[in-house]
């Protein structure tokens, strides 16, 4: 028995050597497999690598449609916010250039380089950084302890809550007083006991030895113990609270998204014609309805409808980009950051306003790591890299240009800046293009959601796979309809885009700071960098982040309150939810436990037919299915 336990199995430290070989052995043979069937199945022969482009194509020209219809659209009131009044022309090259650096510096370097890197087996979100940080025990990551639940562990008869706490205060405790002896107890030993009895092997994580009357008592393994009470490290405590509200936040964002999108477009009607002002709420309304009806068909025939409206629509704006800076070409001095510098200085005591204003350039980045399971890393950068960049750097950049020919066109940048004959055309493609835009967060909050009811953070509720290809497309009619119902109402309220965007961005930002803070955490705990190879991650981003939250602050009073509310209501549902299933978890747990003197007693009393605890033995195998993990 040498080198062997009592119960005929090996030594822990060489199982777990033994596991280990084992499991890597495993991940490199599907390793392999997975290769060799991705590129020379039968299935796709000598065209496989073909069929791989194809998907890889239609997944990038599909990701117009769904993710970046948000950003997109941006265009429409950014320069129009930042400028209430007629501005400077060095003001001019000043918000141009701080513009273009905060989309290259958010989105190019923060999200595409580092954010879409942290997928959870090919899923994004807050909640997929929950699943790395925290692993198996992602479900049961808020803790409401019980302080008899150790008891069960420790072969004790229960107690009652306040002598348990008590004896935990006194520095009695069962748990806090174990010597070195009583723990050796706990683990595998190579020689048995005098007083052990030759036992059969057993799969069980216990050992067996002997009581001071020689029947036989099971007591934990040394690792068993520790694991079941191991101590969470505080970040592992507070991870899951700011998943949550963070989760919260995208969807109240996800409300203000289609109001103030749709909204922006409409209103170019006032633009040809003061008296089209009246109908524009109205009609808003109308295309919100239509917009969340139609989100039943799925992600797939979504995007492949709006696909081509978005494509057209991103070489629009480069096109009268282009055209306006042919006639101020100067206006490429705004990649001097100096100028972004030099016109928040000038800014004074509004420089928060100003960056709380142009903050909106970047609404809509959240969808890009939200939709990640939808399309994948590869299309999402393609797509933004290829078309999407260049287009918003080129159209921002014509916008500057023209305004700095003709301040008085501060009022309306988009729409003013545009030659006569393309108004019109415009206006409808700028409808559509903002119907697109809402498609982003709707299917973002879509994902947050059926992540969440994965995880245990959400009641149940009904979620459709729309697509039999890809997996992650997923449509969930009750938060369509409740996302809905909101967004008509802040329309409404509200009543203009302008008043919108004095309420957009609280929410946003203080999700970037989240998204931000967790994975770096992800960073440490999970990718296992050594803190000088990524500090400066956080260091530039969270000051960047918490700038923007800072800058967005004073739009609460006006009008930001009102997605705090909304992000208020989604938190309360997602933590009494958590905080109820944890506890009826427990309370099942308990009533579905019997500690091993319970047992042994029940056992004693197995003659008695008539007792409560008695048991009967039947010469048979028994298999008993539970969902409560064994540790």
């Amino acid at each position: 028995m040498e080198g062997r336990s009592i119960d005929g199995r090996r030594p822990i430290d060489q199982r777990k050597s033994l596991d280990s070989t084992y499991r890597k052995s495993i991940d490199r043979k599907m390793s392999k497999e997975y290769r060799r069937t991705s590129t020379d199945s039968p299935q796709h022969g000598h065209g496989g690598g073909s069929m791989q482009k194809r998907i890889f194509l239609l997944l990038t020209f599909n990701t117009l449609g769904v993710i970046y219809g948000d950003i997109g659209t941006s265009p429409l009131y950014v320069l129009k916010t930042v400028f209430p009044t007629q501005p400077s022309q060095e003001d001019i090259v000043g918000a141009t250039s701080l513009i273009c650096y905060i989309i290259s510096l958010m989105v190019t370097i923060k999200y595409i380089i580092f954010v879409l890197r942290a997928d959870n087996r090919g899923e994004g979100g807050v909640f997929a950084l929950l699943g790395l940080l925290l692993g198996e025990d992602a479900k049961e990551t808020i803790d409401i302890e019980d302080p008899r639940d150790r008891q069960i562990s420790q072969d004790q008869p229960l107690k009652p809550v306040e002598k348990v706490e008590a004896e935990k205060t006194n520095g009695t405790d069962t748990e806090s007083t174990l010597t070195d002896t009583e723990m050796d107890d706990l683990s595998i030993t190579d020689e048995p006991s005098e007083k052990s009895t030759t036992q059969p092997p057993s799969t069980s994580s216990h050992t067996s030895t002997t009581d001071s009357s020689g029947a036989p008592v099971l007591k934990p393994h040394r690792d068993h113990y520790v694991h079941h009470h191991k101590k969470k490290r505080l970040w592992q405590k507070i991870a899951p609270i700011i998943v949550l509200l963070s989760a919260s936040l995208v969807l109240a964002d996800g409300v203000l998204t289609p109001a103030i999108s749709v909204m922006s477009a409409i209103e170019g009607l006032e633009v040809a014609n003061p008296a089209f002002s009246v109908a524009v709420v109205p009609i808003t309304v109308v295309i919100v309805i239509i917009l969340f009806l139609i989100q039943r068909f799925g992600t797939a025939k979504v995007g492949i409808t709006f696909a081509p409206i978005t494509l057209l629509w991103f070489f629009a704006l480069a096109g009268f980009g282009i055209n306006n800076i042919i006639q101020y070409p100067l206006i490429f001095k705004a990649f001097n950051p100096a100028e972004a510098i030099l016109f928040l200085a000038r800014s004074n005591s509004a420089a928060l306003e100003v960056l709380g204003s142009v903050f909106l350039c970047i609404t809509g980045l959240e969808a890009m790591y939200a939709d990640l399971g939808h399309f994948g890393a590869a299309p999402i950068r393609a797509s933004w890299l290829g078309v999407v960049y260049p287009a918003l750097l080129l159209q921002y950049l014509g916008q500057g240009a023209h305004l700095y020919l003709n301040p008085s066109a501060h009022t309306d940048p988009f729409f003013l800046s545009l030659p006569s004959w393309a108004f019109w055309p415009m206006l409808v493609l700028s409808t559509f293009a903002t119907v697109i835009a809402s498609q982003a967060m709707i299917t973002g909050c879509a994902s947050t959601i059926s992540q969440a009811v994965a995880l245990g953070y959400f009641p149940p509720i009904k979620i459709i796979h729309t697509s039999k290809k890809v997996f992650g497309q997923i449509y969930v009619p009750i938060i369509n309809y409740i996302l809905g119902i909101l967004t008509i109402v802040v329309i409404v309220g509200f009543g203009s885009s302008d008043g919108i965007a004095h309420a957009y961005g609280v929410t946003i930002a203080l999700a970037e700071l989240m998204t931000t803070v967790l994975l770096s955490l992800t960073m440490r705990y999970v990718w296992r960098l050594q803190i000088w190879k990524f500090i400066y991650y956080p260091i530039i981003f969270i000051t960047i982040d918490g700038i923007f939250f800072i800058a967005n602050l004073p739009k609460v009073p006006g009008g930001g309150y009102v997605s705090l509310i909304i992000a208020t209501c989604f938190t309360l549902l997602l933590l009494c939810w958590t905080f109820g299933e944890k506890v009826l978890r427990r309370e099942l747990k308990k009533s579905a436990t019997m500690s091993i003197s319970q047992i042994k007693q029940a056992i004693a009393n197995s003659s008695e037919t008539d007792s409560e605890n008695s048991i009967t033995q039947l010469n048979c195998i028994g298999v008993f299915v539970t969902n409560f993990k064994h540790r």
